[in-house]
């Protein structure tokens, strides 16, 4: 049973790329269809299966009404689309300011300890036991470094592809840095696109899975829990940032909290500080 299609899934036949236990990802010419349980969520390309239909599925078809998998056509319902366009509607600066620190606090308390958390907050730096370990530390407090004299374009070389996982800890963060301007680009409309588009090509690499993550950050494209953690940031419960922020950071080992540390250091730029846009490099 079919309970959520993405609003951008695109059409052909797609061999499993990869498999896990509550996500099987395929692959063609370059998209990347992820299948997956109630528990992860809808997204942009995101099929949500019942989990009662779960199988270990090896084949998948998509067309303009319907779904096959391994041969089981499932129709697809309009009802069940998800809306993967990021809106904001911002209170006051006052509450959006306040809003992100609690966010903040919550990050804090909640990331895992290898996360880019400590970009925001040097106390939650953890001492490396490796050389391999120090050197990727410098590698992203180098590029915090940039992101905060506003050089946003130039610290996507020393992200990109930067750490381990299927997404690596670096295009994660770069995805959350395009999402932060995409909300500023919302919020004032005074980020230029040619510098989301810049960042967004200065990031692709051979992965497709950051390459698919970072095209739907670059248009504004959100999957369900961060854009659940957007709406409580334009809301004024407190209750319901700290709880969706937790869904997001326990996302992946460390890639939820990435994001999150990417889009709160950019957005630090407006919302803390600085708020000359004209003096952004990169553009």
């Amino acid at each position: 049973m079919l309970l959520s299609i993405g609003d951008c899934l695109p059409s052909g036949e797609f061999p499993v790329h990869s498999c896990f236990t509550k996500a099987i990802n395929f692959v063609h010419n370059g998209d990347i269809v992820s299948l997956v349980q109630p528990v992860v969520g809808a997204g942009p390309a995101n099929i949500v299966l019942h989990e009662d239909a779960w199988r270990n599925y090896r084949t998948l078809r998509v067309s303009d009404d319907a779904v096959q998998l391994d041969g089981i056509r499932m129709s697809i319902d309009e009802s069940i689309r998800y809306d993967s366009a990021l809106r904001l509607q911002i209170l006051d600066d006052r509450s959006f300011t306040a809003n992100l620190a609690i966010l903040e606090q919550e990050m804090f308390a909640a990331a895992p300890a290898e996360s880019m958390v400590f970009l925001l907050e040097p106390r939650f730096r953890q001492k490396a036991r490796s050389g391999f370990a120090k050197a990727l530390a410098e590698r992203f407090l180098a590029a915090a470094a940039l992101i905060r004299e506003n050089d946003f374009a130039g610290s996507i070389p020393l992200l990109r592809g930067a750490g381990p996982g299927l997404t690596p800890a670096g295009d994660d963060f770069i995805a959350g840095m395009l999402l932060a301007l995409q909300v500023e680009r919302q919020c004032r409309g005074e980020i230029p696109a040619a510098l989301i588009e810049r960042m967004y090509r200065g990031a692709l690499g051979e992965n497709l899975l950051s390459n698919t993550y970072l095209n739907f950050a670059r248009a504004g494209r959100v999957f369900a829990p961060m854009k659940n953690l957007l709406n409580a940031l334009s809301g004024d419960a407190p209750a319901e940032i700290r709880r969706h922020a937790g869904v997001l950071l326990a996302r992946g080992a460390t890639s939820g909290a990435d994001l999150a540390s990417g889009f709160c250091l950019t957005l630090r730029q407006f919302w803390k500080g600085n708020q000359d846009v004209d003096s952004r490099k990169g553009a």
